[in-house]
């Protein structure tokens, strides 16, 4: 099991048919291209938690960029059952959702709309 949550979340979102890691989905960086993409950010920054026997590992972002604001809300709301509330997915006993679920951040200079979507993985 690799440690590198971001890096096993990506890869996921990959093996799901969402892109390919290092083309249309990237780690920690929202890129000026491609227009459309998907990011897996950590967003760390709370503390370590233990829910029903399980350790909270990080916290993590996938941000869902796209020229048409109707393809990126569905594409967010599409991760967001696929990975959310999921048990052994992508190497982690379970990923859960954090409020709020599913936020638009507009739209960019270029008109590009971004939605994120916000989970936890626990071990």
């Amino acid at each position: 099991m690799s440690t590198d949550v971001i890096s096993d979340i990506a890869s996921y979102l990959a093996t799901g048919g969402y892109g390919t890691v290092g083309t249309s989905i990237f780690i920690d960086e929202l890129r000026d291209l491609p227009d459309n993409q998907i990011v897996v950010f950590s967003s760390g920054g709370r503390p370590i938690q233990s829910m029903d026997g399980h350790t909270v590992i990080t916290y993590f972002d996938v941000h869902v960029r796209n020229t048409s604001k109707a393809t990126a809300r569905s594409k967010a709301i599409e991760i967001r059952d696929y990975l959310g509330s999921k048990k052994s997915a992508a190497n982690r006993q379970a990923i859960l959702l954090q409020p709020p679920v599913i936020e638009y951040f507009g739209k960019d200079s270029m008109n590009r709309h971004r939605y994120g979507v916000f989970f936890a993985a626990f071990d």
